[in-house]
């Protein structure tokens, strides 16, 4: 990614689940009137962590 102007969003990862070399991931990107939540499949090659897939959820603020 670019670097660009500074963003009114907040950033937090929900939970991450591994076994042995694979992983997967909940994050949700706030921002002012909706969130993505990233759900995210990770594998581990050569010692390092790889996103393999991802999926994305958009919530507004009505939803709970």
């Amino acid at each position: 990614m670019k670097p660009g102007p500074k963003q009114n969003r907040k950033t937090s990862i929900s939970y991450i689940n591994v076994t042995g070399t694979a992983a997967n991931a909940r994050l949700e990107i706030a921002y002012p009137d909706f969130a993505f939540i990233d759900y995210m499949n990770l594998l581990k090659v050569d010692g390092e962590w790889k996103i393999v897939s991802k999926i994305f959820y958009k919530k507004t603020k009505e939803e709970k």
